[in-house]
């Protein structure tokens, strides 16, 4: 009944919205995106607004206080209807009001704001899914145990999922049948945050669970690759949003069922709803009490459960997830294993970087105490006016020793490297054991029969990146190698330097101003010596951050964080900074590196500029041949092309008007290589400079978002 009242309604809402031929603007504000759904939800409700003559503006939010400032932005830009799935349900009522005020309604998407001011509330029957889970894993163990995985409470949602199941599983509880041994709430609906409750769960060793009745389709995934081995396709597991990712694991056998919600329907309903509010009219939903405070205009869809059984006549039959989309990489089942080892790969590399940098905190601590002791040393000398050379002859001791410490360490260092190459090859003897999970899939090998060119093609592809990977750290250790030459030819030098001073010392004892004189060049040796080691630092710490893991990287964000740090550079020299990144807002990569490619790019940019115009300097992304292309450009004085290649060499400097040690643009090209990048460079002497920087598209990771693209699942 409420399917047909829905769908007649959107009949009647058509009606008025067809009068209206001039563009509206309709604000979208969404959370990230913790489930590939919303990617669906985003493309039909923005072709939808488009195909109705109105213009939709998308922004993506990840806390409550950028979702509201978002908000704000919107209606002051003249957005006529705001359409806000809400990060937190209490706190985006303040967004409800503050729309209000300029005569805005807001319309509640899939989640329930907690507002009495809304103009309309379209969702599913949230309760009703709760239900359902329960309800299907009972009729499957009506006796058992159940582990509940449920996401925040700040999502309304999560408390009426929460509650349904209950109203199903509590009678059995009260009669001993189904026992709770664990309810987990959690602070996001993150699946590594499902993955790292449900491993220390059997890592504590309490009773196994029968059943994991699970909120959704993402903490599923997380779950999944959470159980030890042997327990997949024995616990019984639900689901919800029937995801890209829900859907394989169902016909995979790893999860038992998930609740389909049709997102067309929806997105329809919601982008012809705002239309109609636009243009005044009554979105005409019945008045539905929420709790004793929120009674607002409500239509609640009702959803349907999906597991092995059904899915061709559901999500497969309305389009949601067509079957080439599910069995095209139906090979990510032979991965399960495989993430479980790689999670455990990760923990001890996580101690190794650990490792490493108590390692690096000594070694720096043994050469600050040797210098600390060598100057102590020499001021004992000239105040005291001995002659120091069993003190020198002690010293030079405890330099062998600390060498000898050093060399060590040096070897403890090469111990924890073949450690490393051990665990590659423990890795590759366990891609051997999957294999044995290739007998677990005859049920669907009628389906992936046509697939298995593919899959050689992508093992084909896992080996070919072993090898790449083995290049490339023989690469990263050649290039240890050569800087570990420069730094020891540029350390003998102000050692040279420190160690001349000091003989002078004794032949000049009775000369003050010769004393002074001698001790202010040691100091500028001192301070020589100080600047390698920080450039000495900054390598070690690229070699710490390769072995972090991909993640998403938001451009603005750290264009933004660069404005911060050079706050001061940038007031003083009143300099402009241009973004252009509206088609490449977000990449997959290693964050800290990104963090300092752009604040190297960008203060030199400043550091170089044009001494008779402002300085401008423009960030720009696009997509270029299937990479993704960031350029820094400015208007500075430039450099001449031959010299464009050798810029990236470390200490390497053309221009000696400004302070620089030539460490920047060598840390930029170590980052680019470890990324596995390219670096064009473009300079006019006197007009300035353009260095392109092109990173690979990423084809199975989340890598890229391109605004006003179709974006598939």
């Amino acid at each position: 009944m409420k399917i047909l009242f829905s769908r007649m309604l959107i009949i009647v809402l058509l009606s008025f919205v067809s009068a209206s031929a001039i563009s509206q603007k309709v604000g979208l504000l969404l959370g990230s995106y913790v489930s590939s759904r919303w990617y669906l939800d985003q493309k039909l409700f923005v072709d939808r607004i488009g195909d109705l003559g109105g213009e939709c503006i998308v922004k993506i939010a990840y806390t409550p206080d950028e979702q509201s400032e978002q908000a704000r932005k919107l209606i002051e830009e003249g957005v006529e209807v705001l359409v806000i799935v809400p990060l937190d349900a209490d706190r985006a009522a303040s967004i409800v009001r503050y729309a209000r005020g300029f005569g805005v309604p807001v319309i509640s998407y899939d989640r329930l704001i907690l507002s009495k001011d809304l103009a309309v509330y379209l969702s599913y029957d949230n309760l009703k899914v709760g239900r359902m889970q329960a309800q299907y894993m009972v009729s499957k163990v009506p006796r058992g145990n159940y582990l509940l995985i449920n996401g925040p409470t700040s999502d309304h949602n999560a408390i009426l999922f929460r509650k349904g199941q209950l109203e199903i599983l509590q009678p059995h509880i009260d009669m001993g049948k189904i026992r709770i041994v664990d309810d987990v709430v959690l602070d996001n609906w993150s699946q590594m945050d499902a993955f790292e409750k449900v491993t220390l769960y059997y890592k504590s060793g309490r009773e196994k669970p029968d059943v994991i009745l699970v909120a959704n389709d993402a903490l599923a995934s997380g779950v999944i690759q959470a159980l030890p081995s042997g327990y997949a396709g024995k616990v019984l597991i639900s689901g919800q949003d029937a995801d890209l990712a829900g859907i394989r694991n169902v016909i995979a056998g790893n999860q038992t069922m998930t609740v389909y919600k049709p997102i067309k329907p929806l997105a329809y309903a919601a982008a012809e709803m705002a239309v109609a509010l636009v243009n005044r009219k009554d979105p005409g939903a019945d008045v539905i009490r929420h709790n004793d405070s929120i009674a607002v205009p409500t239509i609640l869809m009702d959803p349907l459960v999906v597991d092995k059984s059904n899915y061709r006549e559901t999500v497969l039959k309305d389009g949601h997830a067509s079957l080439l989309e599910v069995v095209n990489n139906l090979g990510e089942a032979f991965e399960q294993e495989r993430n479980k080892i790689r999670m455990s790969l990760l923990e001890k590399e996580k101690a190794l970087e650990i490792q490493k940098k108590v390692n690096q905190r000594n070694t720096f601590i043994i050469i600050l105490t040797f210098f600390l002791m060598s100057l102590i040393g020499l001021s004992y000398t000239i105040y005291q006016k001995q002659k120091d050379n069993k003190m020198l002859n002690r010293q030079k001791e405890i330099i062998e020793k600390k060498n000898e410490e050093l060399n060590q360490s040096n070897e403890t260092l090469r111990a924890y490297n073949d450690e490393l190459t051990q665990h590659q090859e423990e890795i590759s003897t366990q891609r051997d054991a999957i294999a044995i999970q290739n007998q677990k899939l005859e049920e669907v090998k009628k389906i992936i029969e046509q697939q298995r060119d593919e899959i050689m093609r992508q093992n084909e592809k896992l080996e070919e990146e072993v090898q790449k990977r083995t290049g490339e750290l023989v690469q990263y250790i050649q290039q240890l190698e050569e800087y570990a030459f420069i730094t020891a030819h540029n350390l003998r030098a102000p050692v040279a330097r420190i160690a001349g001073l000091g003989q002078l010392i004794e032949k000049k004892q009775s000369n003050p101003e010769e004393l002074k004189f001698i001790l202010e060049k040691l100091s500028a040796a001192s301070e020589e010596l100080s600047l390698i080691f920080e450039d000495l630092n900054a390598v070690l710490n690229i070699r710490t951050f390769s072995m972090e893991v991909f993640t998403h990287v938001d451009i603005p964000e750290e264009i933004n964080y660069v404005k911060d740090n050079l706050k001061a550079e940038i007031s003083q020299h009143n300099v402009v900074i241009k973004t252009e990144v509206d088609q490449v807002q977000t990449i997959f990569s290693i964050k800290p590196y990104m963090q300092s490619i752009l604040f190297n790019l960008i203060s030199n940019a400043i550091k170089y500029r044009h001494p008779e115009r402002q300085p401008v300097i423009t960030v720009k992304t696009r997509l270029v041949d299937g990479k993704v292309c960031l350029s820094v450009s400015d208007n500075g004085i430039g450099i001449e092309e031959p010299y464009t290649e050798a810029m990236f060499e470390l200490y390497k400097r053309y221009h000696f008007h400004v302070e620089g040690r030539g460490i920047g643009l060598f840390l930029v090209k170590t980052q680019m290589d470890a990324l596995g990048g390219e670096i064009k460079v473009k300079s006019e002497v006197g007009r300035g400079t353009t260095i392109e920087l092109y990173l690979k598209y990423r084809a199975n990771s989340p890598s890229i978002e391109i605004v006003d693209e179709n974006i598939t699942i």
